[in-house]
């Protein structure tokens, strides 16, 4: 104990200078000033103190090798991990799994294609579970055949699922898909393909793609559609379609589909083969290689000059299971028209009547042709032809100025060169005009509803052999229907009498002064072609005249004022008919006079006036134009019975 405290004091005393060997853990009183002015009694024993250094290195080199083994055995074991891992992606890689599409690009529509789907495996791993997904678009259709296998089932409208199973290391399948094209020529699409899978000893599913694009070169059903390249406004056109099937097998259900501009009108014709009678959808059956189908049609077409018009022409594969909304497009085509000026302008001008070409029974009817050549070429040798329909047409009246001639059995005047200067030959660009007129019936009375609403209908046609036109028909102009419109007549009749059924008179008869004399008064109206709205008939009273409120109607309603001594009948309708084969309608009232002696001066002989006007007014629902009638001055000569 002894020699320890010895020991203490010697290495601790105040001007030790012998070296100090302590470990970093130990602390040096050398190196802080503020413990070295502590007093320390000196250790003179330096055996010991070499000894306590000695065991401290050990202890530090002991810690220092632990660490370095442990760290080694980290090292160690990443290696070995690192090794296990570049191993086992080194036997797998998803770059060595590869899918191709082989078989045509450029196709023909209305064939038959196949295709080799193969699924590469460059691995040494197998994958296992892998599905074979195959996308097609419209335009390919599956054949039965692909089906034959379990494996292939179809996943969707537009997709195939084929179970491919497990692929070896090394290894491959393939398989192949047939598929009936179809499409027009330019068009592409792709055919798509995917692989799944999960790789042998791998919980990871991985995929692969690929694609390949067909393009539709031409098609084994061509269709070609023929015609005019020009159309002038009105024209007829003639259009011929052929299809024809150049391949090797028979297309038992094909489908001709038109798509019609605007303007366009078909012309049903009477072994009319379309199926729905408007020339939109045509059958085609059983056509045989090397065969072909001839359809024709004809339209009129009107546009506005410069402007363009398109009639496309699909052709349509149908099988016996599929419908219009399945339908597969073999080929289309189409045809461009250039719509010019009409060739010859026709107009007619009316006159005599009252405006918009409005006329009444018994009026005169001034009717002016013009036409002109609107062609770059002269047009010899015309015929003018103007073809008049209406039953209010006076055929005896009709007057032709200068010569031609009125087919009465055909309601049509005909003008040739013969008649007229200007139809031997019309230069470009030059017009003339022709007149002729023709009364309006008096003595037409309507027998049905269906008589009413009466017009008179104008149609003007124009022939030259020399208009540029490959259709006949053409080389007719025919101008916009005209039309002229008959006003409808109606009539009307004021009445008294002083016993007139259940509406009894009373008072004295002859009449005399200062005594009520009680009459009743009628009013009947007939209407001859068409319905009259909103109409009025306004009774003006004299103010001698006593409304008795005494009155009915067959229609519509009455009203008094009193103030202005006016009694109104309003009727929303007058019909078309009334008086002919209809009843007539009517109203009557009673109205009382006590008269004057200035009044019956000269007793009877003074006719006295018991309505000063009757106003109708109404609107003609036809023609929608106002009409108006005006009876004036009923008196006590109008009392039937008096």
């Amino acid at each position: 104990m002894s020699k320890l405290r010895d020991l203490y004091n010697k290495v601790y005393r105040e001007r030790g200078d012998f070296k100090r060997d302590v470990g970093n853990d130990y602390f040096d009183p050398t190196t802080n000033h503020r413990l070295a002015t502590e007093s320390w009694n000196e250790i003179d024993d330096q055996e010991d103190v070499t000894e306590i250094s000695q065991n401290k290195k050990f202890q530090k080199n002991k810690v220092l090798g632990s660490g370095l083994i442990a760290l080694g055995l980290v090292v160690f074991i990443s290696i070995v991990v690192f090794l296990l891992m570049k191993f086992q992606f080194g036997v797998f890689d998803q770059d060595r799994v590869s899918i191709s599409i082989e078989g045509a690009e450029n196709v023909q529509s209305g064939t038959v294609q196949k295709y080799k789907i193969t699924v590469n495996n460059n691995n040494r791993l197998a994958l296992e579970g892998a599905v074979l997904k195959v996308e097609y678009p419209d335009q390919l259709k599956p054949r039965d055949e692909n089906f034959s296998s379990s494996s292939v089932k179809r996943e969707s409208q537009r997709m195939l699922k084929i179970d491919l199973g497990k692929i070896k290391k090394k290894g491959s399948l393939s398989g192949e898909l047939v598929f009936d094209v179809f499409g027009i020529k330019n068009e592409s699409f792709p055919i798509k393909a995917s692989v799944e899978y999960r790789p042998e000893r791998i919980d990871s599913i991985f995929r692969k793609d690929n694609q390949l694009v067909l393009n539709v070169q031409s098609s084994v059903i061509s269709i070609d559609i023929f015609g005019a390249n020009e159309v002038a406004q009105g024209d007829i056109i003639e259009n011929k379609i052929i299809i024809k099937n150049g391949g090797k097998e028979t297309f038992s259900r094909l489908g001709l589909k038109l798509i019609f501009p605007e303007g366009f009108s078909y012309l049903k014709s009477d072994n009319d083969q379309s199926q729905d009678g408007e020339g939109n959808f045509w059958l085609v059956s059983n056509l045989e290689p090397g065969k072909d189908k001839v359809i024709e049609f004809r339209g009129f077409l009107s546009g506005n000059p410069g402007s363009t018009k398109k009639i496309r022409a699909e052709v349509i594969d149908y099988s016996e299971e599929e419908t219009e909304t399945t339908e597969k497009k073999l080929n289309q085509a189409e045809i461009t028209m250039k719509m010019i000026a009409s060739r010859m302008d026709i107009v007619h001008i009316f006159s005599g009547g009252t405006e918009n070409n409005i006329f009444k029974a018994g009026e005169t009817v001034r009717v002016v042709i013009k036409f002109k050549n609107n062609t770059s070429q002269w047009l010899r040798d015309l015929i003018l032809k103007e073809k008049l329909s209406g039953a209010m047409v006076d055929k005896k009246g009709i007057v032709l100025s200068g010569s031609g001639f009125y087919d009465s059995q055909n309601d049509e005047i005909v003008w040739k060169a013969s008649d007229f200067e200007k139809l031997k030959a019309l230069g470009p660009d030059e017009e003339a005009q022709i007149s002729y007129s023709f009364t309006i019936r008096k003595d037409f009375i309507p027998a049905s509803l269906a008589e009413t609403n009466q017009t008179v209908r104008f149609e003007a046609e124009i022939e030259s052999l020399d208009v540029n036109s490959p259709v006949f028909e053409n080389k007719r102009i025919k101008s916009e229907e005209g039309l002229v419109k008959i006003a409808s007549e109606l009539n009307a009749q004021v009445k008294g009498a002083y016993n007139d059924g259940e509406m009894a008179g009373s008072g004295p008869l002859p009449l005399e002064v200062g005594k009520e004399t009680v009459f009743t008064m009628r009013i009947v109206m007939t209407n001859k072609f068409n319905a009259l709205k909103n109409a009025l008939v306004k009774i003006n009273l004299p103010s001698g005249v006593i409304w008795k409120n005494n009155f009915e109607a067959s229609i519509g309603e009455i009203t008094f004022n009193e103030r202005t001594n006016q009694a109104i009948w309003k009727i929303e309708e007058v019909p078309a008919g009334a008086g002919f084969f209809l009843d007539p309608i009517f109203s009557k009232f009673q109205i009382g006079l006590v008269p004057s002696e200035n009044q019956l001066t000269n007793g009877r002989e003074s006719n006295i006036v018991l309505i000063n006007t009757v106003e109708i007014s109404a609107t003609d629902k036809f023609t929608e134009k106002e009409f108006s009638l005006l009876i004036d001055k009923v008196s006590t000569n109008s009392i039937e019975d008096y």
